[in-house]
């Protein structure tokens, strides 16, 4: 959907924008506007005072955390072949079962191990 809405406005794809080194501002106020959208359509309004200070720390970390990826994504999309790097961003389903395993302690199911093996396959193929 941002996609659609930059391609509309400024006649270029999203990529577009990435490679150049331009990011709108408009798409982080629709990106804002949904997140609140959806506050307002479940009533879920009241919840954020029951927030507490840890959960509130965390919240910002995981926020600045995002952001400081995909800047470190569309700079690799600056640098790189984007048929190179998208398949790389996609190693982090990868990392994640592995971290969950290895920090949280849950189990690996035939599903998700088929799932990496797959997925490492894939992205493989595809930078080669």
């Amino acid at each position: 959907m941002a996609a659609t809405v930059l391609h509309r406005n400024n006649n270029r794809s999203f990529p577009h924008f990435a490679s150049h080194g331009r990011f709108p501002d408009y798409f982080c106020h629709l990106v804002v506007l949904m997140a609140w959208g959806m506050v307002f359509l479940t009533n879920a309004r009241n919840g954020i005072s029951g927030i507490g200070k840890k959960s509130w720390l965390f919240l910002i970390l995981s926020g600045l955390a995002t952001g400081a990826s995909w800047l470190c994504y569309y700079k690799a999309l600056q640098m790189g072949e984007v048929s190179k790097v998208v398949p790389v961003d996609k190693l982090s389903v990868i990392f994640t079962l592995i971290f969950s395993f290895i920090f949280l302690h849950e189990k690996f199911t035939p599903k998700s191990i088929a799932g990496c093996i797959l997925t490492g396959t894939g992205t493989l193929l595809m930078v080669l």
